[in-house]
Parts: C-alpha cells; sequence; structure tokens
C-alpha cells in the first residue's frame, strides 16, 4: 500500500488546552499547519515549542523590523493613525509570542518549585 501524503491545517484561537490532544490524535507523517488567529493564551507559543522552536537573541530584532516593514514599507503611514495602531500591534504580538515561547523553554530548563510544607 502506497503511503499517504496527507496535509492538515488547524485554525485556532485560544486553545491552549485543546491543542495537544488535537496534534496527538493525528496520524503520523502528516504535514501538521496549526494557523493562529491572535490568540490571548499561549496557543501558538506552545505549536512552537512542541515544534523545538528555538528562540534566538536575534528574535529580539523581529518586532521593530516587523513594524518598520508595516509601517513605511507596506504604506501603513498612508492610513494615519489608523495604519500606526496596526503596525503597532502586530509588531507587539510578534514581542509576546516569543516572550511566552522563551519563557516556555526557561520553565522547562528550571526545576519545580517546591511546595512549602504544611504544619
Amino acid at each position: 500500500m502506497p503511503a499517504l501524503d496527507l496535509s492538515i491545517t488547524i485554525i485556532t484561537y485560544n486553545e491552549e488546552r485543546d491543542l495537544p490532544r488535537c496534534l496527538a490524535s493525528l496520524p503520523r507523517g502528516a504535514e501538521v499547519i496549526v494557523v493562529d488567529s491572535h490568540s490571548s493564551d499561549d496557543t501558538l507559543a506552545q505549536q512552537s515549542y512542541r515544534q523545538r522552536r528555538k528562540v534566538s537573541p536575534l528574535h529580539v530584532l523581529r518586532p521593530p523590523a516587523m513594524f518598520f516593514y508595516l509601517y513605511v514599507i507596506r504604506g501603513g503611514f498612508l492610513d494615519g493613525y489608523v495604519g500606526y495602531c496596526l503596525a503597532l500591534y502586530a509588531s507587539l504580538y510578534s514581542f509576546v509570542k516569543y516572550a511566552k515561547l522563551n519563557d516556555l523553554y526557561r520553565q522547562a530548563t528550571s526545576p519545580p518549585a517546591e511546595k512549602p510544607a504544611r504544619r
């Protein structure tokens, strides 16, 4: 029997709790694309962590570069205040995504905190 080529796209919004079970139920070898709809939880950071995507010091440059790209190169300045806000929010989202991913790696490498003893 020939191998089955399968691509799966999952669109998420605040699915931090359900995403691991969903990904575990998928067949092995399938191409999985997770599209995040600007979740306010750690959905995208969790997915990046599972894919073993690392955070490098160069990721610090990504949010300002995104702002410059959206506001200057893509012409966001032509939209005035609205273009400024969109470029600012998109770059802020990029910053928060990598900050959460960095936090996940720090939690994984640090020993768990001990619970205080009860008296």
